[in-house]
């Protein structure tokens, strides 16, 4: 799909959102002055246009549209209501995107699921976040691309590579309750089990953006692979 960095073995798709997700800057702060930070400039569940700038100046944050992230503004509106930034999804971008171990971010995570700090999320609960994290990973993230900037991939390459996330996402889906869940069938997840699966070296990738949407790249194309084999199979029994 695409060029692919001989440094790093990246498609031109990855090098581009990475590029544009790093100028949100949310790399420079840790995990845990993200959540402090945010939690302390929302209220009722969103984040105002005072609020942000005063939560993008104490983590020196990009919050505007700049030349080298002209995106910027129309990215955070995909989080807004009324104007207002839902202070959850927020969150979940400033988590997966700062510094710090998968353990100290899987345990922020749980606990913005768990704000009644009951210490257990229902596997519907754990869905939900799935999703969020999923959603901000493979479908928000990307749109940050610009051509102004002339990334390694288009922003129409961009769409279309985006595109075939969501398709991988609802294949993937499963796996990922599975290993969030630490195992099938699970009904219930306790805090300290759950972050223990963290320091899994799996787990420990979907913690970031780029590891959701590596780990639905693999699943996409192992399903489509295991697809192909099985109408070749079939193909072969019919014409027996």
């Amino acid at each position: 799909m695409g060029c692919a960095s001989t440094r790093q073995e990246l498609s031109c798709e990855e090098q581009s959102i990475l590029q544009q997700q790093d100028q949100l800057e949310f790399f420079k702060n840790s995990c845990k002055l993200i959540d402090f930070a945010l939690r302390k400039y929302s209220y009722n569940g969103y984040i105002n246009e005072h609020q942000w700038v005063d939560a993008g100046n104490l983590l020196e944050i990009k919050t505007i549209s700049t030349p080298q992230c002209p995106k910027c503004s129309e990215f955070y509106s995909l989080f807004k209501d009324e104007g207002k930034l839902r202070f959850k999804e927020i969150l979940v971008l400033g988590t997966l995107l700062s510094s710090g171990t998968p353990k100290q971010k899987a345990k922020l995570l749980f606990e913005l699921e768990d704000p009644e700090d009951l210490g257990e999320l229902s596997s519907s609960q754990v869905l939900d976040l799935i999703h969020l994290i999923v959603e901000i990973s493979a479908q928000k993230i990307p749109s940050l691309v610009s051509d102004k900037i002339s990334p390694p991939a288009s922003e129409k390459a961009i769409q279309k590579y985006s595109q075939q996330l969501k398709e991988y996402a609802e294949q993937a889906t499963p796996n990922l309750l599975e290993i969030f869940m630490g195992g099938k069938n699970q009904d219930s997840v306790k805090k300290t089990v759950f972050v223990s699966y963290f320091g899994e070296e799996e787990a420990a990738r979907l913690v970031s953006p780029y590891g959701v949407r590596n780990f639905l790249l693999k699943v996409g194309k192992e399903t489509q692979k295991q697809n192909q084999l099985q109408i070749g199979t079939d193909n072969s029994t019919q014409g027996l």
